[in-house]
């Protein structure tokens, strides 16, 4: 069996085709079944087979990587090895498979708890006898959770996008009411474009931490622009800036 190397390069072990086979010829390659075994062992996707009852009957290399090299697992439940579930999973491709003997595909979400989850693209592909009935699936799993974080993380940072070019359109908004509210522009005309626009964010109810992430700067640093702010407005130790700020703006 190859080893289990997790090199960062994206295998999660080193296949070595030869330790596994010793062939004559080329066409020895194509004519062996023990070839494609081997390939699949190499595979570092995962491949499962499983039959009516949702035994496993086969698993590769890949999938005892994944689940740890669960031991005894072929002729167990693929939902109790794989998921440690007591029923089947639901959307699970393999069963519409099973009843439409067509092959199926669906993204499976398995939450592990403390925020930690995993997506698995399941392609499912039926084995039919001469009776046109399916006998056993193919299963084919691809771990997608890296691909999905960063989907996540791109929405995330849009909806901030989002939101920053609000505040900078309202902090804009500000500024052209300066020449109109003399006592305002002599208040805040010492403060930087980014202390009002930290300004507008506490007056809100925004904490450092929910302003640092919306404006993608440190909390040390919206500390340091707070401070800043309570200088240039001269305002005494225990006066509450959020109110001010709110009574003023």
């Amino acid at each position: 069996m190859a080893e289990h190397v997790g090199n960062g390069l994206g295998w999660l072990f080193t296949p070595d085709l030869s330790k596994e086979l010793n062939l004559e010829d080329e066409e020895s390659f194509f004519k062996s079944p023990l070839v494609f075994k081997a390939i699949l062992e190499s595979i570092q996707d995962g491949v499962s087979i499983i039959d009516t009852a949702l035994n496993i009957r086969y698993m590769n290399n890949t999938m005892r990587h994944i689940y740890f090299n669960e031991e005894n697992a072929l002729g167990k439940k693929c939902f109790t090895v794989y998921h440690g579930r007591n029923a089947p999973c639901a959307g699970c491709p393999s069963l519409k498979t099973f009843e439409t003997k067509t092959p199926c595909v669906n993204v499976m979400e398995y939450d592990h708890g403390e925020n930690q989850r995993d997506f698995h693209q399941l392609f499912s592909i039926p084995v039919l006898n001469r009776n046109s009935e399916v006998i056993l699936v193919v299963e084919y799993i691809r771990d997608i959770t890296a691909q999905n974080n960063i989907a996540d993380s791109m929405q995330k940072l849009t909806r901030q996008a989002e939101t920053l070019e609000h505040r900078n359109q309202v902090l804009m908004d500000i500024l052209n009411l300066y020449p109109a509210a003399k006592k305002r522009d002599s208040l805040f005309s010492a403060l930087t474009p980014r202390e009002l626009q930290i300004a507008l964010l506490i007056k809100d109810g925004a904490a450092s931490k929910e302003i640092a992430g919306e404006l993608c700067i440190t909390q040390k640093a919206v500390d340091f622009h707070r401070l800043n702010i309570r200088k240039k407005l001269e305002l005494k130790h225990g006066t509450n800036l959020r109110i001010f700020l709110g009574t003023r703006m």
